[in-house]
This record gives C-alpha cells, structure tokens and sequence, in this order.
C-alpha cells in the first residue's frame, strides 16, 4: 500500500517534529495522524485497537508512524508510549490527548451506576493527565514542546450529553487551564481543542443517526458541514510554531454553536418564521428530542399555542392542561405544570411518534 504522500518541504508545518496521539486509530485520532504526518512529522499512535492502528500505521507509511498499544488509563502504558517516541525518534515534540469515549444515554442521574461514570472520567480526563504528565517528563529538560488535549463543545455547555461524558471534558478544559499555568515557565504551551458534532463512528452510535440523520443536524455555520480533518487542521495549528504564544487556550471548531443561542441565532437576526421553526426542529431531531407530531406542520401545536406551530421550541408543542408523553415513566409532574416541568424521559420522550402527547395522562 503506497504511503501518504507528504507535501513539498517548505509547505510542512511540522517537519523534523515527533508526535504521539492517543486514541490515533480512529476517528479525529487518525486524520490528525496523517495530517502531521503530512507536514512532515513523525507520529506514534498510541491505542487499544490495534487492527485498526496497524493499519492508520500501514496508511502513513513505516517510515513515519509507529504503532502501540497503549490503554490511557494504565500509567505504565501511558509511558510506554512516550518512552517509544523517545527510543524510537530521541525526541518527543507534541502530544495530542485525543482517546475518548462516551457512556449511554440514561434519563436521570438516579439511573447512573457509578462505576459507569468513573469509566468515562478515568478515559477521558486520567488518560490526558497521564499524557501530560509523561509528555511533561521529557518536554521539561528541553524547555519546548506542545500538548494538546481533544475536548468537546461539552467542555464548554451542558445539556448536550451525559453527566459523565460532560463532566470529564469540563474538567478536561480545567486541567488545560491549570497544566498550562505550570508547565509555561518552561516555554511547553497547553491547549483544549473542541470540536462540534461531527458524523463518526461513535456520534452516530451514541445519537443513532444514520448519515441522512447527521445531515440534519442543526449548524449555526450555514453551508458547512463539519468533518474531521477540519479539527485535525486545528490540531496541526496549535502544534505548529504558528501557534507558539497561545497557550491555556479552548479553540472551539464548531461553526460558533458555543458562542450563540443555537435556537435563537443572534438577536439582530431577521430570519423567516418558518426557517427558524425548521433549525430548531433540526436541532432538536439532532438529539434525539423532536416534539409532538403537530409541532412538524403548521398547525397548532397546543390548545395554548402562540405561535400556530411555527416555534415548537418556544412553547414546547405541549397541551398545557395534559401530560407531555404518555410514554414518559420518570413524569413527576403535575399536567397543570407540563409546560415548566421539563421531566422528559430523555430516552423516549419527544420521538416521532408522538401523537399522543397532547392526550395522554401521566
């Protein structure tokens, strides 16, 4: 298999460096790889999916990438792969924090075992300050090197995944903020890269979209569909001397979903009614959470309704004398207090299917 091919010499942006990347063989962890191998590093990709490794390794080509086994959440593992870097290269320039996962979705935090959340911090926020750590240990002595943590626009908002796949990215950007206040005097820049949903593997299992269902989630970016290599090219930035004086930095690639009212757009936009109602429905199907059945024509959504079915998300498509899911089995709520209550079963509530809504009793 031929190797990918690297770009003219003064086109690299990393060329002499040496990279580790964590959770390198898939998803991000793999375009980031071939993209530094690209600009002329060297990278070792370090995971616990080792077909797959081998064969991101077998993609770049021997010369350029390193394949190994490494659990994040393992210290001894964790070194192996920096020491590897090290043996291998005599060097150790960037570090990219990028092996993740994401627990199911459960509708209430009662509903939470607690060593499922303890899984996901030990990945997610121990794997990174591992990473660091050891990356640390040899970055120290030259005085240089760049350490880049892969978050999420959930380091940043909540209400967009589960407590614990939050949680471990909020704490993620803490350990960045903190990391980078340390590790500064000895010129070694520590940053958060965070990016929005883009359609892999493991967003489409956890959202259970098919690729027609990624299309439809909502972007305040209008004409832009996100991928991966666009957070690899983020990545490459903060890796490059191009990025020298940022450090303790949060680069959010997600078409500005974090810095704007994702339902409302901003306040000065004059946008018709009809697409408005249609981006809030996108957003809402994006999640899983797509109101009663009215909510998705023009009529109107509740005896209440305001807004004859055109802004479902305002007035929550609800009958506020009723109940809001017949199917909702966590509904503490009284049907007088529908509209506020908020008690959806997260897992069922709000489906297609539901035509019932407006009928049904608690």
């Amino acid at each position: 298999m031929a190797a990918i091919s690297q770009l003219p010499l003064a086109a690299r942006r990393l060329e002499g460096k040496v990279a580790v990347i964590t959770g390198g063989a898939r998803g991000i962890g793999a375009c980031i790889a071939k993209l530094f191998s690209r600009h002329g590093a060297k990278v070792v990709i370090a995971d616990i999916q080792d077909q797959l490794g081998h064969g991101v390794c077998a993609d770049i080509g021997p010369q350029s990438a390193t394949y190994v086994h490494c659990d994040v959440t393992k210290e001894t593992e964790v070194e192996n792969a920096v020491n590897t870097a090290i043996s291998k290269h005599q060097k150790l320039n960037i570090i990219v924090n990028n092996a993740a996962i994401i627990d199911e979705t459960k509708a209430f935090i009662l509903d939470i075992n607690v060593t499922e959340f303890e899984c996901v911090v030990s990945v997610n926020l121990t794997g990174p300050f591992l990473g660091t750590k050891h990356a640390a240990r040899v970055m120290i002595p030259v005085k240089g090197g760049s350490i880049i943590n892969i978050g999420s626009v959930c380091s940043s908002v909540g209400g967009v995944a589960t407590h614990a796949y939050t949680s471990s990215k909020h704490a993620l950007l803490g350990l960045t903020k903190n990391t980078a206040a340390e590790l500064g005097k000895f010129g070694i820049p520590v940053n958060c890269l965070s990016p929005y949903f883009l359609a892999n593997t493991s967003a489409k299992e956890f959202f259970k979209l098919d690729d027609d269902g990624c299309d439809g989630v909502y972007s305040n970016l209008k004409g832009v569909a996100p991928k991966a290599e666009d957070a690899a090219e983020g990545a490459l930035f903060l890796a490059s001397d191009e990025s020298k004086y940022i450090s303790g930095h949060n680069l959010a690639v997600d078409g500005g979903f974090t810095s704007i009212n994702p339902v409302l757009g901003t306040a000065n936009a004059r946008l018709d009614s009809r697409a408005i109602a249609a981006a809030q429905r996108a957003l809402m199907n994006s999640f899983g959470l797509l109101a009663c059945e009215s909510s998705k024509s023009d009529e109107a959504c509740c005896d209440n309704c305001q807004c004859g079915g055109k802004d479902p998300y305002q007035c929550l498509c609800f009958d506020w004398k009723e109940t809001c899911y017949k199917g909702c089995k966590n509904c503490f709520c009284q049907p007088a207090l529908t509209p506020r209550c908020r008690c959806f079963d997260f897992r069922v509530t709000f489906l297609p299917t539901c035509s019932s809504s407006r009928k049904a009793e608690t």
